[in-house]
């Protein structure tokens, strides 16, 4: 649910469940994870992401 979603992403613990992550490319995956870093000098910016 939603609330354990927000959780792991605060305690930084994101694990891609198969639903609805199955089609999802592994540096899709990859990205998502790091756009959630808590740690905003290893998060990458908008303007990163982006270009």
């Amino acid at each position: 649910n939603k609330q354990r979603v927000a959780q792991a992403i605060i305690q930084s613990n994101l694990v891609f469940q198969p639903k609805p992550w199955p089609k999802v490319s592994d540096n899709a995956k990859d990205l998502v994870k790091k756009m959630l870093d808590l740690d905003p000098k290893r998060r990458p910016t908008a303007q990163e992401v982006l270009g």
